[in-house]
């Protein structure tokens, strides 16, 4: 029992009592007392899980097989003292053991390759057998699983992103498209990377055939920079030396008009059609078409993506350069700005927070953005670059605006902001992201 209540054991003195009645019954109402202290569910709990292992340990010290089933063991139990209950099964108990769970906790700490997902009627072992994770993703899943991203496990959808700012965001603009998460049962889960498939692989399985079914969002920055960036005076100067990269190069092979980014991808197409072992340069020039173009660019960059992570239900969406510049050019333009300029002011001073005046931070971004397009004569795209360059620069936080432009969405939103932001082109891929995990006949459930 010692093993189940931790270093606070001596506060208790276990024993069992016969409870004084006909002797017939006593046998049958054999309790756990703990002094005559009164005790939590969880702590019971524990205390009789302990007593039904020591029947397992005799079956087990007499060679007889042992099979124990513990219905959601978190019950009432305090997350520590769950840690300590399954580390103690982990270790110590030889026999087979079931259990069932919906905590976080348990399954951010238990090895991956022992979950098993119940689904639709059907159990989905989360084994190297059965899964398409590689020995490098379980250690990767082992080392950053924490009870956060663990929600995963028991969703009915999940959105992947790649960083704060996409996990602050996205829950608000789905309550404000009417699409809760939390009412559809879908987890959004931070990677904090670009190391999506280590995450989506888990619901892929071993042959790569199919999918456990859950629909899976990755939402990421496609990370073609404008040539606004290139323009940028601060940004050439950090540039000098890549004087390549304000071109969009993309090589097109013109007998099967595919298009590449890598040069020697495109060669090796080539050779592929040509059937030669080697490319030579008139082969070359004959063959591959060599392109600068910003949206044939995006294009297939775009492709690129599609094809590393789309698998059935498994879908990814992204954006033209990262989800701030977007929104920069969307209907809400005017509140990501007071953002950013919030976010500056608290970079600068965080005691800055107590004085925040948002409707103040609106009409100062408003009259900015006015003064971008009629004083400057900026084009839209160099005005949204303009009020995204304070995150680009890491002169304010992207977390930090991203909570406030939530806060602001909150309070200004009505029916025609609303229709706006459902219908504008730039959040579209969020939008999409949204609906692709809240589908209700994909997941065969009701309504929130």
């Amino acid at each position: 029992m010692e093993n189940f209540l931790g270093i606070d054991k001596e506060k208790y003195d276990a024993k069992i009592n016969i409870s004084s009645m006909e002797l017939n019954k006593i046998l049958s109402r054999l309790s756990l007392v703990l002094d005559d202290n009164k005790v939590g569910l969880g702590t019971l709990n524990q205390l009789y899980m302990a007593m039904e292992l020591l029947l397992l340990e005799v079956k087990e010290d007499n060679n007889e097989f042992g099979l124990a089933l513990i219905e959601e063991i978190e019950a009432h139990i305090h997350p520590q003292a769950q840690l300590r209950v399954i580390k103690y099964l982990e270790k110590n108990i030889k026999s087979q053991i079931i259990v069932t769970t919906h905590s976080t906790v348990l399954t951010s700490i238990i090895e991956i390759k022992n979950l098993i997902i119940c689904r639709d009627n059907k159990a989905y072992s989360l084994s190297d057998k059965y899964t398409s994770l590689s020995k490098g993703d379980y250690e990767f899943l082992e080392r950053f699983l924490d009870s956060t991203k663990s929600n995963l496990f028991f969703a009915k959808g999940v959105i992947l992103v790649e960083g704060d700012a996409e996990n602050i965001l996205i829950p608000t603009i789905s309550e404000i498209i009417g699409k809760s998460l939390y009412n559809y049962g879908i987890s959004i889960v931070n990677v904090g990377n670009v190391a999506f498939l280590r995450y989506s692989n888990i619901f892929i399985n071993k042959d790569k055939n199919d999918t456990i079914g859950i629909p899976i969002s990755i939402i990421t920055d496609l990370d073609v920079r404008p040539i606004e960036y290139y323009k940028d005076e601060n940004s050439k100067k950090e540039n000098d030396n890549k004087n390549e990269e304000h071109k969009y190069i993309v090589y097109r092979t013109i007998k099967d008009d595919n298009y590449f980014i890598n040069e020697e991808e495109a060669r090796a197409s080539v050779r592929n059609i040509l059937n030669k072992g080697k490319l030579s340069k008139e082969d070359y020039k004959e063959n591959i078409e060599v392109l600068d173009n910003y949206e044939k660019y995006k294009e297939v960059k775009k492709f690129i993506k599609e094809a590393k992570y789309n698998f059935k239900d498994i879908q990814v969406f992204t954006n033209n350069w990262t989800m701030e510049y977007d929104i920069a050019l969307s209907c809400i333009q005017k509140y990501l700005y007071a953002a950013v300029l919030i976010s500056k002011s608290i970079y600068e001073n965080e005691n800055f927070i107590e004085k925040i005046d948002v409707d103040k931070y609106i009409k100062n971004a408003e009259s900015e953005i006015e003064n971008f397009k009629t004083i400057d004569k900026k084009s839209e795209k160099e005005v949204a670059y303009e009020i995204y360059k304070p995150l680009l620069k890491g002169n304010a936080s992207k977390a930090v605006c991203a909570q406030y432009l939530s806060k602001i969405l909150k309070k200004e939103i009505n029916d025609n902001l609303k229709n706006e932001i459902l219908n504008d082109e730039y959040i579209k891929y969020i939008i999409d992201a949204i609906n692709h995990v809240t589908n209700i006949k994909s997941r065969g459930v009701l309504n929130g």
